[in-house]
């Protein structure tokens, strides 16, 4: 037998034993529930029955595939715990903060599992769940942001929307500087998302463009300019 090959990594135990498929061979599913504590081993493998030595050489790589695919997750099964943690089902890693939320199909059983240990299980994401990870991240600095400057998102989107309202052409000499800003604000905004600026810098750097937002396109600066520089 090729004995080199039978090791059960403390993952795999963990998938196993929570898969019904495993409960169909109540030998196995015996020996993994009384070593659930211990590293399955060759040495402890060999201690097994010829029978069972057996099955975890042949039978039990066609197993590890069946019950990883009992396991199904959808996106929005997916939480950021922020500033708390909670313990891997997979690996026992007690530090993790992004969690995803798998479901056996058959048991209807929920485990909690890391973004790593996602990958273990034969579900299909909508995206890498790196990418999902980073998503996350973005909405909880956005949630932050929000609190310090209400309504941020729909100030920066809306923010060259105010020159289209006027039916008259913006001079140049108060478009230019406005447009400037909003791309300045816009760039403050996305790095700040991407956690690529301290949310301190980027409250005063927005606090200060939105100010000067306020003051540079008003209708008395359009109609003191207007009679050489703006068109009906």
């Amino acid at each position: 037998m090729g004995l080199n090959k039978r090791e059960i990594t403390l993952k795999q135990k963990n998938l196993l034993l929570h898969s019904k498929i495993t409960q169909q061979h109540p030998e196995f599913y015996n020996f993994l529930k009384e070593n659930k504590n211990n590293d399955i081993t060759e040495e402890l493998i060999n201690q097994t029955s010829l029978e069972l030595q057996d099955f975890i050489e042949y039978i039990l790589p066609n197993i590890k595939i069946k019950a990883k695919e009992e396991w199904t997750a959808e996106e929005e099964d997916f939480k950021d715990l922020e500033q708390n943690r909670t313990t891997c089902s997979l690996c026992d890693n007690p530090n993790v903060r992004y969690v995803f939320y798998v479901t056996n199909t058959f048991t209807k059983e929920k485990l909690k599992v890391g973004s790593t240990c996602i990958t273990h299980f034969g579900v299909e994401l909508a995206a890498d769940p790196q990418i999902l990870i980073e998503n996350m991240k973005r909405s909880t600095r956005l949630r932050k942001l929000n609190k310090l400057i209400p309504g941020i998102q729909q100030k920066i989107d809306n923010w060259l929307s105010k020159l289209k309202k006027y039916k008259i052409i913006i001079p140049e000499n108060l478009s230019q500087p406005y447009q400037a800003n909003a791309k300045e604000a816009r760039e403050t905004y996305n790095k700040f998302l991407d956690n690529q600026l301290p949310l301190k810098e980027a409250i005063i750097r927005l606090k200060h463009l939105l100010r000067k937002k306020e003051g540079e396109i008003t209708i008395k600066n359009i109609i003191k300019n207007k009679p050489k520089e703006c068109y009906i």
